[in-house]
């Protein structure tokens, strides 16, 4: 069940690539870079164990943060119309924090979710891509089980770190564990909405 519940980020990260091209690889190539400089110096000179666990839990922090601006993004696109006012705040939230003027295009369109999968299903039906599909697969397989188990490393790193810092009774540390599961897994359920509206773009698509 933990093995689960630490790779559902692959299913965030997966499901939002096509806003993922500038930004997204950047802050991944810093991250990952700080923490490799950062484990090698503790390494060599390093000797207090908690600060090798925030090192191992960052990648985990990152996650969190980045999951959330996947979604934010995902949200960017919807226009904002006559909606409740909560909504529409939210929205216009979601296009300033992610800057959505300023993405790239997919074409002359927006690349928003439901055009680009559109465009995916496209590239994919033709017989020119099938042995770069085929290496892409199993490229995107084994690169998922390997980031998989660096987030079971990760996030275990976190979940001690936060029990440690800001744990008192039992009772406590368990309500930490149970909100950081909770703030994990959420930017996933988000996505349940956007398998609805690929579904709707379905029936139009196969007309």
């Amino acid at each position: 069940a933990y093995c689960y519940v630490a790779s559902a980020p692959i299913t965030t990260f997966h499901a939002t690539r096509m806003y993922r091209s500038s930004w997204f690889n950047r802050t991944s190539r810093y991250v990952w870079l700080a923490v490799w400089v950062a484990l090698t110096l503790w390494i060599c000179f390093g000797s207090s164990p908690n600060f090798f666990l925030w090192i191992i839990a960052a990648p985990a922090i990152w996650t969190v943060f980045v999951q959330i601006l996947c979604i934010m993004r995902l949200h960017a696109d919807e226009p904002i119309k006559g909606e409740r006012a909560p909504n529409g705040i939210y929205l216009w939230f979601c296009k300033l924090l992610t800057r959505k003027e300023a993405e790239q295009k997919l074409g002359t369109e927006p690349a928003n979710f439901v055009t680009f999968y559109e465009s995916l299903v496209d590239k994919r039906s033709g017989e020119h891509g099938v042995g770069m599909r085929e290496s892409y697969t199993h490229l995107r397989e084994h690169s998922n089980a390997i980031f998989i188990v660096l987030l079971e490393v990760s996030l275990a790193a976190m979940i001690v770190c936060l029990v440690g810092a800001f744990g008192g009774t039992p009772k406590h540390k368990l309500l930490i564990v149970v909100a950081v599961l909770f703030v994990w897994l959420i930017p996933a359920v988000f996505l349940w909405a956007q398998a609805n509206r690929l579904e709707r773009s379905l029936i139009s698509y196969e007309q």
